[in-house]
């Protein structure tokens, strides 16, 4: 039998292993790769011719990992279960073995995992999560807790690894920054202290990075109070100002109902140019959903309006702008048919307008009013049709946006901009009004400097020609392209225009030729008027106020009205009144300030008509001039002048079609002019 072991490690010499049928030998090796040998021996000594060697490798060095860098701060994403997730990427290799060109054993790519912590109290991981490895690289969408609104903050990034033989490394990457939030701008207190803006002075303010990569820019929108009143009762608004790969759309009212992507295989594109910032394209059958909710699920006892912007040039057939329908059919939808804007509710149908499929962006409104009972069709803030309608559009639907998943032919192709669902109905004069929101414009202010954290000292200059009241928002962009926008820093009166003003004169060819001076007077019709919320009546300098007061105009604003019942505002003056003036003085000249002293003036002189001729009999009323108030004591004095080339016979003064005076002459006197009062 055997009665000896022998071990010889890379070539060295045989050494005795402990036992003989069963033996272990200590192999005391570092890291390497090491050939091993063995023999035995019997009890007459005969020894085993050693067979070939065995290669064993020691593997004592974890691998090497890296956590990629970041140069600017990390833009997490929204994944469609509603967790912010955060892609993190590195390096990882396994060295080769000490003091060889041997290979190590390689990652255990299960071992692969990233924790990331936060800091500064703010938002926390979502413990270690495993990462895909390919090659030397691994990824990583790290996923934060489901209760993380807002993932902004600085965090320590750790990834560990083993590789196969349960070597271990830990590398960590201390300032690891998350960004979804942008600049906070608040107005200077000097600003909120102003109660109206009357000039075109320098407002300002500061802005503070709330993230971690720095300060853009800063605008500065002056937006009409109408356009301000005209969005309250709003229960959704879908912006549509996501980025590119954006999942979801967030709501932009205090409610939250955030609209996703319905299908992960085909989703709705943002980041397309839109008709206010961005809007989102819809193709291949993609959809937006919005879970159903009460505030925007209407029973036949409550008033609603829906909008959108859309542009499209390929849209045949029905296509689904919006839906909020059952399968029975109960509910709104907004569509194009062949083109034509359509309202939907249950089975009634209001559609009308122009073709839309222009590729030019158009404003779609639907409004459901319970008082009147009608449901009415707008395009481009002008009524295309309306239907009568009483019942009820509630369901357990969801809000889809872009077509139906029930009716996939039906799917939008094109770009929708600002969903909008109110729960009012809304005054037919407020609908041009948010058409009209579409165009206010966002003031770019200065900044005291960019890129840094902030606070910075913004300033800009109120813009010429406001007038009214008005509601100052702010809006602040980080250098990630993360915005945040403040609602109502500042509400007021401002005025930086001066009246509008105009004067016209019109010769309304009466004419004659005056017996003392032997000049021919001319009639001429001035009208003046002036416009401006704030006029100052005694500054309205038109030369008819000598004749008789300017009558006013008030505003009429349906809109604010509907708030404010007992408002009233004078807007206007006007004062028409006819003058007899040589040809030498045909112009006149009016001027009107507002109490806060802009002023403005016009002019103009009016052109003759031809001169009559001479040799026609010819009769004016010379006083009063057309126009004229006149006193009410049942006696009126009219100075008429008459004139002919042959002997008057007759004149003869009419009160409408009645004849009211008559002067007779004897064709022996031969009188060819004359100039009378009658009464």
């Amino acid at each position: 039998g055997v009665v000896k072991v022998e071990v010889s490690v890379n070539d060295g010499p045989w050494r005795p292993a402990t036992g003989s049928a069963t033996w272990a030998f200590p192999l005391q090796v570092t890291e390497g790769r090491y050939q091993i040998r063995t023999r035995a021996t019997d009890a007459v000594d005969n020894v085993e011719a050693s067979a070939a060697a065995m290669t064993v490798y020691v593997d004592a060095t974890a691998p090497t990992a890296t956590i990629a860098a970041a140069a600017v701060p990390a833009l997490p994403r929204r994944a469609l279960d509603n967790q912010w997730e955060v892609t993190l990427q590195g390096s990882i290799t396994d060295p080769a073995l000490s003091g060889a060109a041997t290979p190590g054993s390689g990652v255990a790519p299960a071992t692969v995992e990233v924790l990331l912590q936060g800091q500064d109290n703010g938002p926390e991981g979502n413990d270690w999560q495993r990462a895909t490895v390919q090659g030397t690289t691994w990824r990583l969408p790290y996923r934060f807790n489901a209760g993380v609104l807002d993932p902004t903050g600085t965090f320590t990034a750790t990834l560990r690894a083993e590789d196969v033989m349960g070597n271990q490394t830990t590398t960590s990457d201390s300032s690891f920054d998350v960004d979804i939030t942008g600049p906070q701008v608040l107005g200077s207190a000097p600003l909120g202290q102003l109660e109206l803006i009357t000039d075109t002075r320098t407002i300002t303010g500061t802005a503070t990075e709330t993230g971690a990569y720095g300060l853009q820019d800063v605008a500065v929108a002056f937006r009409s109070i109408e356009q301000v009143v005209a969005l309250s009762g709003t229960v959704l608004l879908l912006p549509f100002d996501e980025r590119p790969g954006s999942l979801w759309h967030p709501d932009g009212t205090p409610n939250r109902y955030d609209a996703r992507c319905a299908d992960a295989a085909v989703c709705p594109q943002a980041g397309e140019d839109g008709r206010i910032d961005q809007a989102v394209r819809f193709n291949n059958g993609a959809l937006a959903e919005v879970p159903t909710e009460d505030a925007f699920d209407f029973s036949g006892a409550e008033s609603f309006s829906v909008q959108t912007w859309l542009r499209t040039a390929t849209a045949d057939g029905t296509r689904t702008l919006l839906s909020k329908r059952a399968p029975s059919g109960q509910g709104y939808a907004l569509q194009l048919r062949d083109g034509s804007a359509t309202l939907v509710l249950n089975d009634v149908v209001v559609s009308g307008g122009a073709d839309l499929r222009d590729d030019r962006w158009h404003h779609v409104m639907a409004v459901v009013d319970r008082t009147t009972g009608r449901a009415t069709l707008y395009v481009d803030g002008v009524e295309q049709g309306d239907a009568a309608f009483t019942g009820s559009t509630a369901n357990s639907s969801a809000l889809q946006i872009g077509g139906t998943s029930s009716e996939p032919a039906q799917a939008w192709s094109g770009l929708l901009d600002q969903v909008l669902i109110l729960e009012r109905a809304l005054l037919a004069e407020e609908v041009p009004t948010l058409v009209a929101a579409a165009n206010v414009l966002w003031h770019p202010a200065t900044l005291a400097r960019r890129g840094t954290a902030g606070p910075e000292t913004w300033t800009v200059q109120v813009p010429e020609g406001l007038e009214g009241a008005y509601q100052i928002d702010l809006r602040g962009v980080d250098r990630l392209g993360n915005r945040a926008q403040s609602a109502n820093a500042w509400r007021g009166t401002i005025d930086t225009t001066a009246p509008r003003v105009r004067i016209t004169a019109t010769d309304t060819g009466a004419s004659y030729v005056d017996t003392v001076s032997n000049v021919r007077m001319h009639a001429i019709a001035f009208t003046c008027a002036a416009i401006d919320r704030s006029l100052s009546e005694s500054t309205f300098d038109c030369p008819g106020n000598a004749i008789q007061p300017a009558s006013r105009s008030f505003e009429r604003n349906p809109e604010l009205e509907a708030l404010f019942p007992d408002r009233v505002v004078r807007d206007g003056l006007t004062n028409s009144y006819t003058l007899w003036v040589p040809a030498t003085e045909l112009g006149a000249t009016l001027r009107a300030c507002d109490v806060f002293e802009h002023c403005a003036t016009d002019s103009a002189t009016a052109v003759l008509d031809a001169v009559p001729d001479p040799n026609a009999p010819r009769a004016v009323v010379v006083a009063p001039t057309h126009g004229r108030y006149v006193a009410a004591d049942g006696t009126v004095h009219v100075a008429l002048v008459a004139t002919s080339a042959q002997p008057l016979r007759k004149v003869e003064l009419l009160l409408g079609n009645t004849v009211a005076a008559t002067l007779n002459f004897d064709q022996d006197d031969a009188v060819t002019t004359i100039q009378r009062t009658v009464a």
